[in-house]
């Protein structure tokens, strides 16, 4: 942020505190069916460190374009068709009112046109112009804005934490100095394939390849991506459970069907060495189950027990993990 310290404490005294990190909210499922009907309970939904909103877009609306200095906004398409231009220049750009870094305007000038089909994802990182706009039908998006506070990132600070380094994909560094990328798209049909790829490798009883040999997943201080696709083992038994203390889950289910197991107690729980707060099990006690279907979206907070339970054809997810550092939060609460 290009705030200073004197400008982040006058503003808190003005505008509502909001809870740091010890906050992460609650454990908050949205179906594809109610994002569509805008029958969507706790939405929009906020935490210290990210916040969801459902942005609906028709054909026929004036949208502004728009660019925020103090977050990453991260697009999930539900439904619709439609296009986002990114990059460029806004034209006849201007701050909103009493909200630093906060800029809208009439146009885009010199950006790139990425197309919007359901479960595209596209990673808008901060001070980068876009607009959204519909084609043919409303687009209803899940829209999760990511808070991009400089911070360590000691526990999830790579994609590999998760995924494993290979000699294909060394174990990277990633800074904390706040760089936040450039922007990232997945067209709806490329995580299809990738969810079509991982699938057939199951039905053969082939192990799984890599899913960075189908899916880009970058990283940055703040957060980082995974693809999922979770399937029952040759002996019957599901995926295990984990459990972290350093960062929020967030599921934007891609394709399949199956159900997110959380709540509970953890059998056979066990600390993972060399990762401080992360624990792993075999199986959720007394549990709560989420069924999941493509255009599902889950908000898993730390110190959560969670595990997949696939159907027989399994199912596949983009994962975003949220670093859950404590910094302010007041310049882009609203």
């Amino acid at each position: 942020m290009k705030y200073t310290l004197l400008a982040v404490a006058v503003l808190s005294l003005t505008v509502a505190a909001i809870p740091h990190a010890a906050d992460q909210g609650t454990i908050a499922y949205w179906s594809a069916d109610d994002l569509k009907t805008g029958h969507v309970a706790n939405m929009p939904f906020q935490t210290s460190t990210h916040a969801f909103n459902v942005v609906r877009v028709r054909p026929s609306d004036s949208r502004a374009a728009e660019s925020h200095e103090g977050t990453t906004d991260v697009l999930f398409v539900v439904s619709g068709t439609g296009h986002v231009t990114a990059g460029g220049r806004i034209e006849g750009a201007a701050p909103l009112p009493k909200m630093p870094g906060e800029i809208r305007g009439k146009s885009i000038s010199g950006g790139q046109n990425y197309a919007l089909t359901p479960n595209a994802v596209i990673n808008i990182p901060p001070s980068t112009p876009y607009l959204v706009q519909a084609e043919g039908n409303d687009l209803t998006i899940v829209r999760l804005k990511i808070n991009v506070g400089m911070h360590p990132w000691s526990i999830v600070s790579t994609q590999q934490t998760t995924l494993g380094a290979t000699s294909t994909y060394p174990a990277v560094a990633v800074p904390t100095n706040g760089r936040q990328g450039d922007v990232v798209y997945w067209s709806g049909e490329s995580l299809t394939k990738a969810h079509t790829s991982l699938s057939a490798a199951a039905d053969a009883g082939k192990p799984f390849n890599d899913p960075r040999d189908y899916v880009v997943l970058p990283a940055t201080p703040t957060h980082a991506y995974n693809f999922l696709h979770r399937r029952m083992s040759a002996n019957g038994q599901p995926p295990g459970v984990e459990y972290h203390q350093a960062n929020t889950d967030i599921y934007f289910i891609v394709a399949g069907t199956g159900t997110v197991m959380t709540e509970g107690t953890i059998e056979n729980r066990e600390p993972i060495p060399g990762r401080p707060g992360e624990d792993r099990g075999t199986l959720i006690k007394n549990g709560r189950g989420l069924k999941v279907k493509a255009g599902d979206v889950i908000n898993m907070p730390p110190n959560t027990p969670h595990q997949s339970i696939p159907d027989p054809k399994g199912f596949s997810y983009m994962l975003v993990k949220v670093n859950v550092g404590q910094y302010p939060w007041e310049l882009i609460e609203k």
